[in-house]
């Protein structure tokens, strides 16, 4: 059931308006988000309707990207992939 939930989290985040987002990046900002941002009032909308649970794998199952990326990066710090794996064991 939650990684149900998870699923359908992901999707929908497919779907968020990152417009400003992207126009931040070209234009070399540094802080990408503001307040106002569409994208975090659409995710924060999604959210609340979310288990404290499924939030929380949905966050992890994002953070596997991340890790993955930094692993190919950072070789000798396995730091990330030694809290990935802790926080995943919870579940």
């Amino acid at each position: 059931m939650h990684r149900e939930k998870v699923s359908i989290l992901s999707e929908k985040m497919g779907t968020v308006d990152s417009s400003d987002v992207r126009k931040r990046l070209l234009k070399g900002n540094r802080i990408l988000f503001t307040r106002d941002s569409p994208c975090l009032k659409e995710l924060l909308c999604m959210l609340r309707g979310q288990t404290r649970r499924a939030v929380v794998l949905w966050a992890l199952a994002c953070a596997e990207e991340t890790v993955l990326w930094l692993s190919k990066r950072l070789l000798d710090d396995t730091r990330p992939q030694t809290a990935l794996r802790s926080y995943g064991n919870m579940g």
